[in-house]
C-alpha cells in the first residue's frame, strides 16, 4: 500500500516552475501561508512549555522562551513555501516530496534536507522513529490516497510529547461550493483540477484516525479567506471549509510511572 494519490503527482509537475511565484497560480497558497506558520508556532511553543513544566522547575512566562524545535518534518513540502519559514526557527527541516520537479524549484538552506519520497518510507527506516519533535502536514491530507497508513507512518515518526500541525479542507457541501466550484473554476484563485472534494476529511474524521495511532488533537480552528482583501484568518466558530488542527503525542507511562500512579490510586481509595 502506498499513501501516494499517482494523479496528484502529474497535477503538481505542471505547477512546479510558477510555485515560488507569490502572483502565480499559487498566489492563494502563498497568501495562506502566514497564517498556516504563525499557529504552527504557537502550539510548539504551547506544548515545548507545557513539556518542560513536567521536567523542570516552574518558572514564569515572562522569563520563558520556548526553545527552537531540533528536528522538524514538513510533509508535502513542494517546492519550500512553508519550508523556507520552518527553517528559521527549527534547527533541522526534513522536507519531504513525492514530486521530485518541485524539489529543484525549492530554495535551498543550510539546515533543510529535501527528500524526493513517502512518510511511510522515512517511518520504515529504524533511524527515524520518533526522530522529529515536530511534523506538519499542511495541505497534504487531501492529497493522500491511504490516510490510515498515512497517520500511522506520522504518528511512527513523531516523538513521544511532539507536535504535529495539519492544514485541510472538510468535506461539507459548503466545501464544495466554496472550494472547488468557487475558487478552482470561477474565481480561478485556486488552479483547476487541485483538489477532488470525495478527497476531504471531516475533522472528526481525523481526530479520531488520529488518536487510535496514539495522537490526541488539542485545538482545531477554520481558516477563513476573505476574497476582497485576499487575507486569511483564523475562525474557532467556522471549520466548514478550511481547517487547522493542531496535536501531540500522547507520552506513555515508564513502568516506574504506571506503578506510582496505581500505588497512588490504591492509597486514594482506602
Amino acid at each position: 500500500m502506498s499513501s501516494l494519490l499517482s494523479k496528484e503527482i502529474s497535477h503538481f509537475k505542471t505547477l512546479a516552475s510558477s510555485w515560488q511565484n507569490p502572483n502565480g497560480p499559487l498566489y492563494t497558497l502563498h497568501r495562506l501561508n502566514p497564517t498556516r506558520l504563525q499557529y504552527v508556532r504557537k502550539f510548539v511553543q504551547l506544548n515545548k512549555g507545557a513539556v518542560q513544566q513536567q521536567h523542570a522547575q516552574p518558572q514564569s512566562h515572562s522569563t520563558y522562551y520556548a526553545p527552537l524545535v531540533q528536528n522538524c518534518l514538513d510533509i508535502g513540502s513542494g517546492a519550500g513555501i512553508a519550508t523556507k519559514n520552518l527553517a528559521n526557527w527549527c534547527e533541522n527541516v526534513t522536507a519531504m516530496e513525492p514530486t521530485e520537479e518541485l524539489i529543484q524549484y525549492a530554495p535551498k538552506m543550510d539546515n533543510v534536507t529535501y527528500v524526493n519520497g513517502l512518510v511511510e518510507e522515512l517511518a520504515s527506516q529504524e533511524g527515524n522513529r520518533g526522530k522529529f519533535d515536530l511534523v506538519c502536514a499542511l495541505e497534504v491530507v487531501e492529497h493522500v490516497a491511504d490516510l490510515e497508513l498515512f497517520v500511522k507512518s506520522i504518528s511512527q515518526v513523531l516523538q513521544e510529547g511532539g507536535t504535529l500541525v495539519m492544514s485541510t479542507l472538510n468535506r461539507t457541501n459548503k466545501s464544495f461550493w466554496m472550494g472547488i466550484i468557487g475558487a478552482e473554476y470561477l474565481s480561478g484563485i485556486v488552479p483547476v483540477g487541485t483538489h477532488d472534494w470525495h478527497q476531504f476529511v471531516k475533522p472528526e474524521e481525523l481526530i479520531q484516525l488520529l488518536a487510535k495511532n496514539g495522537i490526541e488533537v488539542v485545538d482545531v480552528v477554520g481558516v477563513i479567506y476573505n476574497p476582497i482583501t485576499s487575507e486569511f484568518r483564523l475562525d474557532y466558530d467556522d471549520v466548514s471549509v478550511n481547517y487547522m488542527l493542531a496535536a501531540r503525542k500522547v507520552v506513555k507511562e515508564t513502568k516506574q510511572e504506571k506503578e506510582l500512579n496505581e500505588r497512588r490510586s490504591t492509597s486514594g481509595s482506602e
